[in-house]
């Protein structure tokens, strides 16, 4: 898993709320694991993420990404904690973050 690589390199893996929300949703409602399997997954992990906090003041930063560059709101809440901890990586599927010049994305393989 691609944490699992991150954290024997003592990479910085970061986090909002949003991230977990997202995580939990996939997780319980559509690969249908069992709460109690998916908390005890998420719970795993948990200790080797950094959360960012989101709060008011990431609005602007947020109405200004989806303004120029046509994220959703989640996406653009991802983008402004980012840019708030001076993150350039993301790990995600979504091709809607390379629209972003700043943000390089990367997505694994897992098929192997």
């Amino acid at each position: 898993m691609f944490h699992l690589e991150a954290i024997k390199q003592e990479k910085r893996l970061i986090v909002n709320i949003i991230v977990i929300d997202e995580t939990v949703w996939i997780l319980s409602r559509k690969l249908k694991i069992p709460l109690s399997e998916t908390f005890e997954l998420t719970d795993g992990f948990m200790p080797f993420l950094e959360a960012i906090p989101i709060n008011y003041s990431d609005y602007s930063v947020m109405k200004r990404i989806m303004m120029d560059h046509g994220l959703k709101p989640s996406d653009a809440l991802h983008a402004a904690s980012m840019k708030k901890a001076g993150i350039e990586h993301i790990v995600s599927e979504d091709k809607d973050f390379d629209k972003i010049p700043w943000i390089k994305r990367i997505w694994l393989d897992t098929t192997h």
